[in-house]
This record gives structure tokens, sequence and C-alpha cells, in this order.
């Protein structure tokens, strides 16, 4: 059964090859159209392809684009409030140095009170008494004033400095959030 069925499409293409060899310019026209509709349809195909792609590269443009405006915007963001905490800390800074030298002003006056009246205030004599009492004592109870003021000065900003890190580190830290 095999067989048979192998000979009759056998004969069948010996008929069609006969037909096309008689006939070639019909069968050549209708090998050119189905060519055409052939390189037709994969042009079409490709179109698709083609808009999709197209399509997908926009959305992905326009996704970049916003994400670059939210993370501009959100470093924005964080760069104003880091502008206001720094000019919020420097303006308390400013008003606790000014605090603070008040106070020290007011430390030193109390310390020339008491050398004034005789307490035994922790600074020497000022004036030539100081002057004669030999060479274990600075020189001047002016050169020691401005040293000791420069000293106390420092000590208060230094303390002022540690105190806004401090207070700073303490707010900033994840436990406080």
């Amino acid at each position: 059964m095999l067989a048979t069925a192998l000979f009759w499409a056998l004969g069948r293409l010996r008929a069609l090859w006969a037909l096309i060899c008689e006939h070639p310019l019909p069968f050549a026209c209708g090998g050119i159209l189905l060519a055409c509709v052939w390189f037709w349809n994969g042009e079409q195909s490709a179109k698709r392809e083609v808009s999709l792609v197209r399509a997908a590269l926009d959305s992905a443009h326009k996704a970049s684009v916003a994400e670059l405006t939210r993370a501009t915007a959100e470093r924005d963001a964080a760069i104003k409030h880091e502008k206001e905490q720094n000019d919020a800390t420097d303006q308390r800074v400013a008003a606790a140095r000014a605090d603070d030298s008040r106070r020290l002003a007011d430390y030193i006056g109390r310390l020339r009170a008491a050398e004034h009246q005789g307490d035994g205030g922790s600074l020497p004599p000022s004036g030539k008494a100081n002057m004669a009492q030999g060479g274990n004592r600075p020189g001047s109870s002016a050169e020691l004033d401005a040293r000791l003021n420069a000293d106390l000065e420092i000590c208060t900003v230094n303390t002022r400095r540690l105190l806004e890190i401090h207070n700073e580190a303490v707010t900033d830290s994840p436990q406080s959030h």
C-alpha cells in the first residue's frame, strides 16, 4: 500500500514537471508572486517588531526621565533641608557663643572683684605689685590677663562645638528616629 501511494505521488510530480516545462511563463509568474507575498508578510512582521521595540524604548526613556526628575527633586530637597539645618545650627551656635562670651566676661569680672576685695581670687593682683614679686611669676598682669582671656575663650568655644556635635549626633542617631 505504501509502495502504491509512493508511485502515485511520483507520477503526479512527473506530470507537474511536464506541465511546468510546457508552460514556463505562468509558473514563473506564480512563483514570483508567491515569493513577493512571502517577503511582504516578512516585512509586515518586521515593521510590527520595530514598532514594539520603539514603544518599549520610548517607555523606558520616559521612565528614566521620570526617575531622574524624582531623584533630582529628592536631592534638591535633601540639600535644602541640610542647609536649613546648618543655618539653624549656625544661629544656635552664634546665640550660644554670645551668651558664653557674656558669661565669660561676667566670670572674669567676678574674679577681678574678688581680687580687689582681697578674697583670694584666682587671678594674680594686677599692676606693679605683680612685677615686683620676682622670677617665679609672669612679668605683667596685662600679659597674664590676655593669655587667661584667650585660654578661657578657646575653652568656651571648644566646649560649645563639642556640645553641638554631641547634640547633632544624638538627634541623627538611628535610635532617635
